[in-house]
């Protein structure tokens, strides 16, 4: 992983912000070996995102369509896990 990814992932800032946040938060965030504070504060942590992607996939439940005939894309679930990890992130860059 790039080492200033590996610094903001390292932060005591994104650390604590993981940690005091009221949803869980899984992250998936590199190769194997790689850990980082915000694995440790994470409610799961996975090796690699294929693994946190294989995670989402086996404990999802298939959302039924809404009644009306308007149906709305749902976008797959790895990438909204992907993407709160990072507004997560980005929200303690800012604060910061």
């Amino acid at each position: 992983m790039d080492g200033a990814v590996l610094a903001v992932l390292n932060s005591q800032t994104v650390s604590d912000t993981i940690s005091s946040s009221s949803v869980p938060v899984l992250t998936g965030l590199g190769h194997v070996g790689d850990t980082t504070r915000a694995d440790q504060a994470a409610t799961l942590s996975f090796a690699t995102p294929q693994e946190l992607g294989t995670f989402i996939g086996a404990h999802s439940r298939p959302i039924p369509p809404p009644p009306s005939a308007h149906r709305r894309t749902i976008p797959p679930w790895p990438y909204v896990a992907v993407g709160l990890f990072l507004l997560i992130v980005l929200a303690a860059l800012i604060r910061h």
